[in-house]
């Protein structure tokens, strides 16, 4: 759950599952589970229907709670839109400009019942004031969000990176947020409209210095994607993004939704790229990158069941001697983009190390 707290400003929404949901509507079709699995993979996040997402469904609430107090998000982030793609769809970024901000992170493990569940708050300062020097961008880091999700959750990464003098770009990833898109392809449609974004925002001037790029679980895998293919993203951080796409698709059905039978989750894994009309192993992450070397800064969770550490050294190993790796410990899944008083510092080095 997300709240932001504020007394002008409150908003709250769930996060949920993806595979379970998908799940769900395989039982309600006639034909092949692993099938109907990879049909409902392709549909957008956001066209999803809503008798499966609305609160109190079916999806179950993620381990992690959020919590912001702050002033409204419209005051600090400046909405666009970049048409991209063929066919044209409508992409949603929002703008946080370097400033003054005050932020602020906590993190903490609590115990709901016999599950741990993370909680983590953000504080600014009561209102960024008007006159403050806004400082000349370093350069500009674009933030891509995970499956299901948008803009928003990254919100806390905009806040931490502009702070230090980076101009931030969240992205509603296609087929998610208000982004248009009716259909998503794991990186197959992905990766160019990435790279047509910057074309259309470089002709708008909004790009400034040097581009990086920060990203989770899907979010982390596009971007590690769109760097072999863009030779203006000079470096990644990637948290928590999964080599194999099969596996990570099994470690969702183990962590939520044990009851389906595995077979189904291999089949789908195997009839997704048949009906995207790719290569069997063009998916995966490790595949897309192939010799392609560039420095990335890759975090894993030691009880991650999704994005596995072995998958992530496998990753590591392909980019070179550049990149490096950091492990949290106790982290799950979701948490991890949420540890900032691990990932705040190295995070902001490694942009400062790579982006000069």
């Amino acid at each position: 759950m997300i709240a932001y707290l504020t007394p002008s400003f409150q908003d709250r929404f769930t996060w949920r599952c993806p595979m379970l949901l998908v799940m769900a509507a395989a039982l309600t079709a006639g034909c092949t589970p692993g099938t109907v699995i990879a049909r409902q993979l392709r549909v957008a996040p956001n066209q999803q229907p809503k008798w499966l997402t609305k609160p109190g469904g079916l999806m179950p609430e993620a381990p992690v709670t959020l919590t912001y107090f702050m002033p409204d998000p419209a005051q600090l982030i400046r909405q666009q839109w970049v048409n991209v793609g063929t066919p044209v769809i409508a992409m949603r970024i929002g703008v946080v400009e370097p400033g003054h901000y005050g932020f602020q992170p906590a993190g903490r493990w609590d115990l709901s019942g016999r599950r741990p569940v993370f909680h983590f708050e953000m504080r600014l300062r009561p209102r960024t004031a008007p006159t403050d020097p806004r400082p000349q961008p370093r350069g500009t880091v674009f933030l891509l969000h995970g499956y299901g999700l948008s803009q928003d959750v990254l919100f806390p990464w905009g806040m931490a990176l502009a702070d230090v003098g980076w101009r931030c770009i969240l992205v509603d990833l296609r087929g998610h947020g208000r982004s248009g898109g009716k259909t998503i392809s794991f990186g197959v449609e992905e990766t160019p409209e990435l790279i047509a974004m910057v074309d259309e925002l470089e002709r708008r001037h909004a790009i400034q210095g040097p581009i990086g790029v920060l990203g989770d679980s899907y979010g982390a895998a596009l971007a590690l994607r769109w760097a072999t293919r863009d030779p203006r993203i000079r470096t990644v951080v990637a948290m928590a993004p999964y080599d194999r796409l099969a596996d990570a698709m099994e470690g969702l059905r183990k962590t939520y939704s044990p009851w389906v039978p595995k077979a189904w989750v291999r089949q789908a894994a195997r009839e997704l790229p048949r009906q995207l009309g790719v290569r069997p192993d063009a998916l995966n992450t490790g595949a897309a990158i192939g010799t392609r070397q560039f420095p990335a800064f890759l975090v894993a969770g030691e009880s991650d069941p999704v994005a596995s550490q072995t998958g992530i050294d496998s990753i590591a190993h392909q980019l070179g001697a550049e990149s490096k790796i950091q492990v949290l410990p106790r982290s799950g899944h979701e948490e991890i983009p949420y540890e900032f008083d691990a990932l705040t510092a190295p995070v902001r080095d490694w942009f400062d190390h790579y982006l000069r």
